[in-house]
């Protein structure tokens, strides 16, 4: 058992976070008031809040930073690096990555990201897809 810093109730281990850091190996408050904590954060400063996920996220996945990403984006021009467009939603901004060594390669819109990924980032199978449509865009324009 142990006692919230916050609510100050007794509970069980359970209901505290992990915290490597902590001499007993657990966060402070329990999950309740931490959830609630960062929902009031959250409520209060919801702009802030969606950029630290974000960054976290990216840094997760990625290895790179928000400060970065947006880098990224201004040396491109705010534009896909394959189709030119220009990036209006951050939702489909994308990393784009090798998937077998994770590095970095550019940003790309969400079209171009899944394009690649479903042609499984096989050049032969995009260069065949160029073929494909240059033959019947000949015969449409007859």
């Amino acid at each position: 058992m142990k006692k919230c810093i916050k609510c100050g109730v007794q509970k069980l281990l359970s209901e505290f976070y992990k915290d490597g850091i902590r001499l007993d190996g657990l966060r402070g408050p329990c999950k309740s008031c931490d959830i609630e904590k960062s929902r009031a954060y959250r409520e209060e400063f919801p702009e802030k809040a969606k950029k630290q996920v974000r960054s976290s996220k990216l840094k997760i996945k990625y290895g790179i930073d928000l400060k970065q990403f947006d880098d990224m984006k201004s040396a491109q021009n705010n534009k896909c690096a394959i189709c030119n467009s220009e990036f209006i939603d951050p939702k489909y901004t994308c990393v784009d990555h090798n998937h077998a060594t994770g590095t970095v390669r550019e940003i790309l819109c969400g079209h171009c990201n899944t394009m690649l990924g479903l042609a499984k980032e096989n050049t032969k199978t995009l260069k065949s897809a160029i073929m494909y449509l240059n033959k019947h865009a000949k015969k449409e324009n007859r």
